[in-house]
C-alpha cells in the first residue's frame, strides 16, 4: 500500500494507494460550519482513466478527530482480536494444524448430520 503526501497552503492531502483503480484521499478543508477532515475513496476505470469520487467517505470536524482515532483504533484492535479468534479456530477446526505436523495425515470434509 503506497502513501504520497501533498501539500497545499496549509492544508495537507494524503492518498493511499488500495489498489490499481482505487484510493483513499485524506485531506482537510474548511468552510462556514468550521474545519473538517475528509476522508473519501476514489476510483478510475478501464475506460475512463481520471480519478472520480466515490460514494464512500465522510467528513469530520477537527475538534473531533482526536476522539474519533481513538474510538477507530479501539475498533479496529477489537476487530483484528475477533479476526485472529475466527482463524485461529477455523484453522484447528480445518485440520491445518495437523496438516503442518503431518503433511502425510489424510482429512475427511465433516457434513453435519452425519
Amino acid at each position: 500500500m503506497a502513501t504520497k503526501e501533498k501539500t497545499k497552503g496549509e492544508a495537507k492531502t494524503r492518498i493511499i494507494e488500495l489498489g490499481e483503480n482505487a484510493r483513499l484521499v485524506i485531506d482537510s478543508f474548511k468552510n462556514d460550519s468550521g474545519s473538517f477532515v475528509n476522508f473519501r475513496k476514489f476510483y478510475r476505470t478501464k475506460k475512463d482513466p481520471a480519478w472520480k469520487p466515490a460514494r464512500q467517505g465522510m467528513s469530520i470536524p477537527e475538534e473531533n478527530m482526536a476522539s474519533f482515532l481513538k474510538k477507530a483504533g479501539f475498533a479496529l484492535a477489537k476487530i483484528d482480536d475477533e479476526a485472529q479468534e475466527l482463524v485461529s479456530s477455523d484453522s484447528k477446526r480445518s485440520g491445518v494444524e495437523e496438516a503442518k505436523t503431518n503433511p502425510k495425515a489424510k482429512f475427511k470434509k465433516k457434513v453435519k448430520g452425519r
